[in-house]
């Protein structure tokens, strides 16, 4: 690898950009027995839903899943969930400024269709 003094210059020399350097990253290994032994997603794609209730609550259709790593207190552990990408309702609070966010199965339930 070449040192600083040693890279060619190029086109964005001038604007005086960090160098990237290349660094291991870890691995991330699926939950064993993967897909066999994780459960459904608890919303299905078309599902009206909502983040659990906040003084400003966003709310739309899911219109996809993921399963992913999760956070978790035990940063050794790796925990894995269901993550939803949510298409915001046009009349949602967030929805002029953002389209669709992704958000976790706890943060989120079904938005009833009718009022209580």
């Amino acid at each position: 690898m070449a040192t600083p003094s040693e890279q060619p210059e190029t086109q964005f020399s001038p604007l005086n950009l960090p160098r990237l350097q290349a660094r291991a990253l870890s691995g991330c290994a699926l939950p064993p027995g993967f897909p066999n032994t994780i459960g459904l997603p608890k919303y299905p794609v078309g599902s009206r839903c909502r983040w659990i209730p906040t003084p400003a609550t966003d709310w739309g259709i899911v219109i996809g899943q993921a399963y992913v790593p999760s956070k978790s207190e035990d940063t050794t552990l790796t925990q894995w969930a269901w993550s939803y990408l949510l298409l915001l309702d046009v009349d949602s609070p967030s929805r002029q400024w953002l389209l669709a966010d992704w958000v976790d199965e706890t943060d989120l339930e079904f938005f009833p269709t009718q009022p209580s």
